[in-house]
This record gives C-alpha cells, structure tokens and sequence, in this order.
C-alpha cells in the first residue's frame, strides 16, 4: 500500500513573451497575444559546428511567416483534425 501526502509545487508560468527575431513583446492578459508566438527547440547533430548544442528561440507569427515565406519550398500545411465537429487540434 501506498502512503500519499500532498505537497506544493513551484511552477514557472510563462507571464511574457518576445520574438527572437523582431523583439516584438506580448504579456500574458493582452486577449491572445501569446497564441501569436510560436516556440522552437533545436539540437544541432554530429557534424555541424554546434554539435550537441540546443537552442530555443520564440517567433511572433509575422516573423515566423516571413522567415517561412523565404523557402524554396513551402511547408506543408495541415488542416486541425476534428472529430464529431469537435476541435482536437
């Protein structure tokens, strides 16, 4: 048998936002200002000058689309899953 007790947990919660890229800001509260962020985790593989390194970085959804809109080709796009007229995604 298990014996349990509860105990509090810290948490980090995310209070701001800014673009890599732009330095656009957006806090959280401001209506849906951190939907149009989107974050990105890398790790650089054996073979490349930062091999074993990892990055994060966060884009605004301007600069994401304007990095995106530079690519030969385009990537592809997925339209949300739903189900029973129900968003999954």
């Amino acid at each position: 048998m298990q014996h349990k007790r509860k105990v509090k947990v810290e948490q980090e919660e995310t209070v701001a936002i800014e673009c890599n890229k732009c330095g656009r800001m957006a806090y959280k509260g401001e209506h849906f200002d951190l939907n149009l962020f989107h974050s990105f985790k890398t790790t650089f593989n054996y073979g490349s000058d930062h091999d074993g390194d990892s990055w994060e970085f966060d884009l605004c959804e301007k600069c994401l689309l304007g990095f995106t809109n530079s690519f030969k080709t385009k990537p592809e796009k997925h339209e949300p899953l739903r189900w029973e007229g129900e968003w999954l995604l």
